[in-house]
């Protein structure tokens, strides 16, 4: 998977995550877009020229998921 791709990867899993309505998919969403960032992250550390503005934007990405997993723990 190139760059780009690995890019796009992250980004929709981490979008699809934040839109699952349904309860019962939401927990697998969230982990499979944490599994794809933290391999993004691990790419980006290989080749230590990742945009400072997608380590910021996966930075926030990873928040979101955190406040999310909280919130479902919570209902």
């Amino acid at each position: 998977m190139n760059r780009v791709q690995s890019h796009i990867n992250w980004l929709e899993l981490y979008q699809t995550a934040l839109s699952e309505l349904n309860k019962d998919k939401l927990l697998d969403r969230i982990e499979l877009a944490q599994q794809a960032i933290r391999e993004r992250v691990r790419e980006l550390a290989e080749v230590s020229n990742g945009s400072v503005e997608e380590k910021r934007i996966i930075d926030d990405a990873e928040a979101a998921l955190h406040r999310l997993l909280g919130h479902k723990a919570l209902s």
